[in-house]
């Protein structure tokens, strides 16, 4: 029997979530000998830890479509006089239509019998032509494709994946012309990798809340989260209970300026971006996920995978997903500090069943098991190649 070649695309192999489960998907469906996997990028592959996840699995191809993508993103900082920035905008502008002809002639994956775009409809441009059936991963709410002017660049996929039930309602709904064509699958979360990782990571000493994300002003809410944490900290008597805020982003020195301001500044502590939070998360009294939007927060199982109860805030989607509507978790409306401060107050004085929301949420882990994911995505594949 021919093996199947799937070759997913995603834009780059950074740190970051979505490409944590790419590696994770990844490494499952190569247990499948009927499946040959190559993987599409638009800019090299500069992190370490991909670069030698990719050197221990030489079987599988990858191909760049942009080279001199980081190349032009360097130059950024030398851009910064007026005249430069627009002609390094039409310089790369051009340079990207060059080589989409280029991979348009040359065909990287001629042989390809599925594609899988992974990154919400990252190559819609490259694959506009393809031979092959097109298959996408949306992560982030339906309404995001209209937020962001994809809508109208769905038609070219043959099947949309969401994360969760709450997206295929959604996106049912946006665009009811995919009814039937709509699929919710899980990431995949290696559990056993996540105790090891917690084992040997850097802990915080003490009583402790914890946030892993990055500090985004568009996605995260790490002003509600730190509004919160002050009203908590003044109400019950100025504990000692620190705020640790795991990660980096575009916002990190204004919420460190905002956090000097706050009299529970001394309190809270950002401790940068790591790619093992584990340690953090595993110490904490619970992990707090304040965000306005997410596509399947992954944080959440990761805590559960942890036994660490969470607190999330009720946003779309995943969050009362994953959370079983509260039993499994607290939930918070979006921006709603006194609500959070009131449970962050239910779980420093143990008037929340801390235990039971814990268990709860590791009994319901199966959904998230790496095998069952694989299978999905493998059926999947199947229905579109035959």
């Amino acid at each position: 029997m021919a093996k199947i070649k799937v070759v997913f695309c995603i834009p780059n192999m950074v740190i970051g979530g979505v490409e944590n489960v790419l590696v994770n998907t990844v490494n499952e469906l190569m247990r499948d000998d009927n499946l040959d996997i190559a993987i599409a990028l638009h800019a090299p592959v500069r992190e370490p830890v991909h670069r030698q996840w990719l050197a221990a699995h030489p079987q599988i191809p990858v191909y760049t479509y942009y080279p001199l993508c980081n190349w032009f993103e360097d130059m950024q900082k030398y851009c910064r006089v007026f005249p430069l920035k627009p002609l390094r905008k039409i310089a790369f502008s051009l340079y990207k239509k060059y080589r989409r002809m280029v991979a348009r002639c040359t065909r990287p994956f001629a042989d390809a019998d599925i594609f899988i775009d992974y990154k919400n409809l990252s190559f819609f441009k490259e694959l506009r032509n393809a031979h092959a059936p097109r298959i996408t991963w949306v992560h982030g709410p339906a309404g995001y494709l209209c937020d962001n002017g994809l809508a109208p660049h769905v038609n070219i996929y043959d099947h949309i994946v969401g994360l969760t039930d709450d997206f295929v309602a959604e996106f049912s709904h946006v665009i009811p012309g995919y009814r039937g064509r709509v699929t919710r699958i899980y990431n995949p979360i290696d559990g056993d990798k996540i105790r090891r990782m917690a084992a040997c990571g850097t802990t915080h000493p003490g009583h402790y809340f914890c946030q892993v994300s990055r500090l985004d002003p568009v996605q995260k809410d790490l002003k509600t989260l730190l509004g919160a944490f002050d009203l908590f900290w003044g109400e019950n008597g100025a504990p000692d209970v620190q705020l640790v805020i795991v990660g980096d982003g575009a916002q990190a020195d204004e919420l460190q300026q905002m956090a000097t301001q706050l009299p529970s500044g001394r309190n809270i502590i950002f401790t940068g971006a790591t790619s093992n939070p584990f340690g953090f998360m595993a110490g904490a009294m619970a992990t707090i996920l304040a965000t306005r939007y997410e596509g399947l927060p992954t944080v959440l199982i990761e805590s559960a995978v942890l036994g660490v109860p969470c607190i999330s805030s009720d946003c779309p989607n995943g969050p009362r997903e994953i959370l079983m509507n509260g039993h499994a978790g607290l939930l918070f409306n979006v921006g709603d500090v006194r609500q959070l401060a009131d449970h962050m107050t239910a779980i420093w004085t143990s008037t929340a069943n801390t235990l039971e929301l814990a268990a709860t949420a590791t009994e319901n882990l199966v959904r998230f098991n790496p095998a069952t994911t694989a299978s999905q995505i493998t059926h999947l594949i199947k229905e579109y190649v035959k």
